[in-house]
């Protein structure tokens, strides 16, 4: 198996995850999990976090050389949001106890980066991530869960390809401002040539 960087879109309900491969070959999965009512017992609210966190790792592999996970926004008023930290968080630990490095990227800073629109759509996330992969084809029916995972791998491989530049990482061309604003755009681990 190719090495390959891991996106991950992690939801309480709706989790999106994709692979680009050194290969440049493009894996997409989403998954969903029932709602929990509003007052629910503590053990279905842990348990939801729980098999999405389960879902989430297995998606990683001993050939994960990084994985870009979205943030919750700070000051999200909606969804959950400690609940939806929860998520991201236990997926961050376990990714990183696997040996695994880890990026956290805000939505915005990920549609920014990648359209150049902060409050780009979904389905304008997943036109340019489809042109930016042409050699995978159907990108473009992605759901919008996997479009974001997609777009969150797609600035991993990029981030890659800045620090290792002979290890053959297939980074799609980008305009070079844009290319270096991927330091900038996401909270990255160490990583060193």
């Amino acid at each position: 198996m190719t090495a390959h960087v891991l996106g991950l879109d992690l939801s309480l309900t709706r989790c999106g995850a994709a692979r680009i491969h050194a290969d440049a070959r493009v894996q997409t999965w989403a998954r969903e999990e029932p709602p929990v009512a509003k007052d629910a017992p503590l053990v279905d609210v842990c348990g939801r976090i729980d098999r999405q966190t389960a879902w989430a790792v297995s998606r990683a592999t001993s050939s994960t050389a990084l994985a870009v996970l979205e943030r919750v926004p700070d000051a999200a008023p909606y969804g959950k949001p400690a609940e939806r930290n929860a998520l991201v968080l236990l997926t961050a630990s376990a990714l990183i106890r696997h040996g695994i490095p880890v990026a956290l990227v805000y939505p915005s800073s990920l549609k920014k980066f990648l359209t150049g629109n902060g409050k780009a759509s979904k389905e304008e996330l997943i036109r340019v991530v489809a042109r930016l992969w042409p050699d995978t084809p159907g990108l473009h029916l992605m759901s919008g869960d996997e479009g974001d995972a997609a777009g969150l791998a797609t600035m991993g491989v990029i981030k890659l390809d800045q620090v290792y530049r002979d290890a053959g990482w297939p980074a799609p061309w980008l305009a070079d401002a844009r290319s270096l604003a991927v330091n900038h755009a996401a909270q990255w681990p160490e990583l060193t040539p």
